[in-house]
């Protein structure tokens, strides 16, 4: 027996549930445990190891106008732990003796290709380092 022209199509089964989805943690909670260079030069980007690096080393240190932590090396250069703000996140940032920002595996200040538009931008992502816990 012929289904009639104006019934409609026979009811489909459901599909099945999409499987629920992993928890995801927030953004910059977690990171690398470290960063290197291609000389093999590691630098930590958990702040409390990177803060106990410092000192363990016995540095010396210097005020800031906020409650980071400010470091001097060896060799007069600054590594500045910095907590996080509206405008960046958690951060350490190197600079010279002149204060002026610097590679943190070189110690020298980047030099943006000329065909850079945001060179603020390119620079502090050379020169400061993410920090995560």
């Amino acid at each position: 027996m012929a289904a009639p022209a104006n019934a409609s199509p026979a009811p489909r089964a459901e599909p099945p549930a999409a499987p629920a989805r992993p928890q995801i943690e927030p953004p910059h909670t977690t990171g690398p445990d470290s960063i290197a260079d291609e000389n093999g030069t590691v630098i930590p980007t958990s702040r409390t190891r990177l803060e106990e690096g410092l000192r363990s080393a016995g540095l010396d240190t210097f005020s800031t106008r906020s409650p980071d932590t400010g470091c001097i090396l060896p060799d007069g250069s600054k590594v500045r732990v910095m907590d996080a703000t509206k405008h960046a996140s958690q951060r350490a940032s190197f600079t010279n003796v002149n204060n002026d920002l610097v590679s943190p595996f070189t110690g020298k200040p980047p030099n943006p290709p000329k065909e850079i538009s945001n060179i603020t931008k390119w620079v502090r992502e050379r020169c400061h380092i993410e920090l995560f816990d």
